[in-house]
């Protein structure tokens, strides 16, 4: 089993796997282009990009600090909404950012992300609200760290 320092890097990669393919199956559809070689065109930079914004920003103290801030019970269900929701909301703007400027440019950027990314958050916040309680058990489970709920 893998010790306790990779209990994030299991989470931040599980989630990231399950977020680059969502959003990139999302736009592809949008976009009308559902190939692999397109597939793959998407999913390497936006895994790529999640992957650093999990790692460098402390998204689950931010998280926390919205849901304090809204005043939400930390043992409650709306606490963890708030704070999944926190950071769905910055991983998948990053991600569709980066991804969407990496693909259209600048010419026409902000009308391309503009019209996807009201999709895309919707797309990236259930999931994360489903994948982010499994990705935690999974690093639980592989670096048997039963500190984690």
């Amino acid at each position: 089993m893998l010790n306790e320092l990779w209990f994030d890097r299991i989470v931040n990669i599980s989630v990231n796997i399950a977020l680059g393919l969502a959003l990139t199956f999302t736009v592809s559809v949008i976009n009308n282009t559902v190939s692999l070689g397109s597939f793959v065109l998407g999913f390497i930079p936006g895994f790529c990009i999640g992957y650093v914004l999990g790692d460098l920003l402390p998204l689950q103290k931010i998280g926390g600090f919205c849901a304090d801030g809204l005043g939400c019970r930390p043992d409650s269900l709306l606490y963890s909404f708030v704070e999944v929701g926190s950071i769905g909301l910055i991983m998948v703007t990053g991600i569709s950012f980066f991804c969407t400027l990496v693909g259209a440019g600048f010419q026409g950027f902000w009308g391309r992300w503009l019209s996807a990314y009201p999709i895309l958050l919707f797309v990236g916040i259930i999931l994360d609200l489903i994948f982010l309680p499994l990705s935690i058990k999974l690093a639980v489970y592989l670096t048997k760290n039963n500190t984690a709920n």
